[in-house]
Parts: C-alpha cells; structure tokens; sequence
C-alpha cells in the first residue's frame, strides 16, 4: 500500500522530536529549537519557560512559523514539514493530557518524573512543571518529501 502525503506528515510528527518554531516581535525575527508532541488533530504542543524569547514574542505576535524535518545528507532524502498558524498559552485544563502525550512520547521523563535520580534530574523537573505549554493550531502544513520526487511539495488538508 502506498504511504499518502497525511502519512508522511503523521510519520514525521511522530518520529521527529524537535521543531524549530518562529516568532517575531516588532518586525524582529526569531527562531528556538523545542522539543514537541502533536495531537490527532495537528496541533502541535511545547513546553517553554514563559521568560524566554519566544514565549515573550508570543504574547505581543501569536502568529508563528515552525519547520520539523529529519537530518539527511542526501538532497534526495530530504523530508518534513512547514507549518504557519497561531501559538497560545494551553489551557490548564488541557496540561495533564498535553503531559500524557509528552510522556508517552518520550519515555524518559517518566522516569523522571517518577524518580530522579539526582540533583540535576530534579532541576529539569521542576523548571518542566514550572513552564507553560503551549500549542500550535496550524492554519497550514506543507509537506516537502523528495523522496516523491526532488522538489515535491503539497498542501496537507487539516481536519475541521
């Protein structure tokens, strides 16, 4: 059977560990690399101390870039996605189930979460359930993969 544009995007989202998301404040650029998680429904999540640069842009500009993409040294096998839409504070209603995604998708915060085995695990600990998380509900997702041809590129439909 052969793998559709949305099950390219899915394998990238799930394999892939970190994004970098752009943020801009007074027409001034920026861009920070975070590890995330993603939903059924595309949006993607991070976690961010709210003093950081990013987290600060998105209070004046919630409008936002990010790409994901696996590392390649071969032109030919270059994949991953371009994504455009808006990033907000997650509500605190959502934190636990935003969390279960985190934990499930990297398994070594349970461990540290259910024991840290030394100062600085409880450092990372407390600074992680310290910070916000934030979620990015994309208004568009293009899937770049020349792995379907050098150049490909398409327009992923998001759900309603």
């Amino acid at each position: 059977m052969e793998k559709t544009s949305i099950d390219n995007a899915v394998a990238l989202l799930n394999n892939c560990n970190a994004m970098s998301i752009a943020t801009s404040k007074n027409n001034i650029p920026w861009a920070a690399s975070v590890f995330f998680v993603a939903d059924d429904s595309f949006k993607l999540y991070f976690i961010s101390a709210e003093n950081s640069r990013h987290s600060q842009n998105i209070i004046d500009n919630s409008s936002a870039a990010a790409t994901i993409n696996k590392d390649h040294s071969d032109w030919l096998h270059i994949s991953g996605l371009q994504i455009e839409g808006v990033v907000s504070v997650s509500p605190a209603k959502e934190r636990e189930r935003i969390l279960m995604l985190y934990l499930n998708k990297f398994p070594n915060l349970s461990q540290l979460r259910d024991n840290p085995s030394n100062e600085q695990d409880k450092v990372i600990l407390d600074r992680l359930m310290a910070s916000n998380f934030y979620q990015l509900k994309p208004h568009r997702i293009r899937l770049i993969d020349n792995s379907m041809g050098f150049g490909f590129k398409t327009e992923i439909k998001l759900p309603e």
